[in-house]
């Protein structure tokens, strides 16, 4: 697409500043590539008469500087598409050949219209460093710049104009996203949250404070219900109960816990009847084989987490074992202060995982689009 024949929403005259270095528009020029695609080049002088341009090329921005220091005495003998190493490493694009077509005030090469020059970018994220030659001249010698890309707003900013910006779909070698800065936000939330998330993980404990109650019995092939002890609490909390055997193979076991209430002053044993205020239960187990190799699923250890009030509880166990396992199986179970469950920061972390895919595909994507449409990759 040909960009309009016009200035490109900056007049000559216009000052503005772009951190802190004040600029003033003194030209403006049209130019077009051997593929027949105009662009514009904004003329642009400091205060301390340096010469900078703007390229707008399909409404992306561009702010080049010229390079004092040559990062290669010549680009000629690079192929296309290879990674250079000049102030970062770079792919070498291909050649283009830039024709002069109309200039408007100042323009920070003597050039004329109809004068063409060959250009030689080297891009690296959203930077680029360009060599360019002057036609008819074999003598003449490359000179270089240093460009960055620019986000419209930043230019609106500069100069307190209104410029229209580039399709989302668009490419550009040097467009840092394609939804900038939208993308570049979600990249940097979905690596915080994930990092935050694991630490978070890492220094959670299942539940390791004060232990409460402990108590080690075997476990009866079958079915099978026991007594274990008392739970004093001296006040509400939130506890974990750890579940832990050893000696299941290939073989599972129910486990519930209950804890009951306590008969109050001068209530008989006949007159109590016991009412489960918590119940929690769970499945062990283990099962190991060879398929295709050795592999075990060793699900021997559960933690729980709920909440008590203050006061005395008796601790009930029962469970049910399958049928096949023939021997005793011990059974520990812990209850401690403090729970907190890790379910949900575990499913945040995978959110976070997720997302985080998603971008580097969307943007690894974007990428291969631009070297594509540039022949420098294959279209597979």
């Amino acid at each position: 697409m040909s960009a309009p024949d016009c200035a490109p929403g900056l007049s000559i005259g216009t000052r503005g500043s772009f951190d802190g270095v004040n600029v003033e528009v003194l030209g403006w020029a049209r130019l077009q590539n051997h593929h027949g695609e105009s662009f514009h080049e904004v003329v642009l002088r400091t205060e301390d008469a340096k010469w900078w341009t703007l390229e707008f090329d399909r409404n992306h921005i561009m702010l080049h500087r010229e390079l004092k220091h040559k990062p290669l005495d010549t680009p000629e003998g690079i192929a296309d598409g290879s990674t250079v190493t000049l102030d970062t490493k770079r792919k070498a694009y291909p050649y283009e050949k830039v024709t002069l077509h109309q200039v408007e005030g100042e323009y920070w090469k003597d050039m004329e219209r109809g004068d063409a020059s060959v250009v030689r970018p080297f891009f690296g994220g959203s930077t680029v460093v360009t060599a360019q030659k002057d036609l008819g001249d074999d003598d003449e010698p490359w000179t270089w710049s240093e460009g960055v890309y620019l986000d419209k707003k930043d230019v609106e900013t500069a100069f307190e104009v209104e410029l229209a910006k580039p399709a989302r779909s668009d490419l550009h070698p040097a467009r840092p996203y394609p939804y900038t800065p939208l993308m570049r936000w979600l990249g940097w939330g979905f690596l915080a949250g994930l990092v935050g998330s694991a630490i978070a993980a890492f220094m959670m404990p299942a539940g390791g404070g004060e232990v409460l109650f402990e108590d080690t019995v075997a476990l009866t092939p079958g079915e099978g219900e026991l007594f274990v002890g008392m739970l004093d609490s001296t006040e509400g909390q939130t506890v974990g109960i750890r579940f832990q055997t050893e000696g299941l193979l290939n073989t599972w076991a129910n486990v519930t816990l209950v804890l009951t209430d306590t008969p109050g002053d001068g209530v008989t044993p006949e007159q109590f009847e016991a009412a489960n205020l918590v119940k929690v239960t769970t499945e062990l187990s283990r099962y190991e084989g060879y398929d295709e190799g050795y592999w075990v699923e060793d699900d021997q250890k559960k933690t729980e987490g709920f909440r008590i009030n203050s006061g005395s509880y008796g601790v009930l166990l029962g469970w049910e074992m399958d049928p096949i396992q023939r021997s005793d199986v011990p059974f520990k179970v812990t209850i401690q202060k403090g729970y907190t469950n890790p379910l949900p920061l575990y499913g945040w972390m995978a959110f976070c995982a997720l997302g985080g895919l998603i971008w580097l595909l969307v943007r690894s994507g974007h990428r291969k689009r631009v070297l594509v449409e540039y022949e420098l990759a294959d279209d597979d």
